[in-house]
């Protein structure tokens, strides 16, 4: 078995998903069971940088199963998607010169550095 790391965006990510070219629906996989608290501490990580932990794809001549990583794929494709709000707690995010409040913003209202 060959194996590839690559990185991947969360946009680019999400446009694989659109296009189709990633099969969630595979047995191994539960249904979204995240809670919202869930998927937005997902986020607050991706924004402060922090490792979200490794998604394992297979390569098929047309796409990818997810073996694992619904849950985290499924929670950036809605942020991303403004289908998911900030809680009005978010924590404040620092842009390398202060600290910014991103509560209650979706993805289209985050300042571009935060994109």
């Amino acid at each position: 078995m060959n194996t590839t790391n690559t990185n991947l965006t969360a946009k680019a990510l999400v446009n694989k998903i659109a296009n189709n070219e990633v099969n969630f629906n595979l047995a191994i996989q539960r249904s979204n069971v995240w809670k919202d608290s869930q998927k937005t501490s997902l986020i607050e990580s991706i924004l402060k940088g922090f490792p979200t932990g490794v998604i394992y794809f297979w390569k098929k001549d047309n796409g990818y199963d997810a073996l694992d990583g619904k849950q985290r794929c499924s929670a950036i494709q809605e942020f991303l998607n403004d289908e998911l709000q900030l809680p009005e707690d978010f924590s404040l995010i620092n842009d390398g010169k202060e600290d910014t409040d991103l509560s209650e913003m979706m993805f289209s209202e985050l300042p571009d550095w935060a994109k």
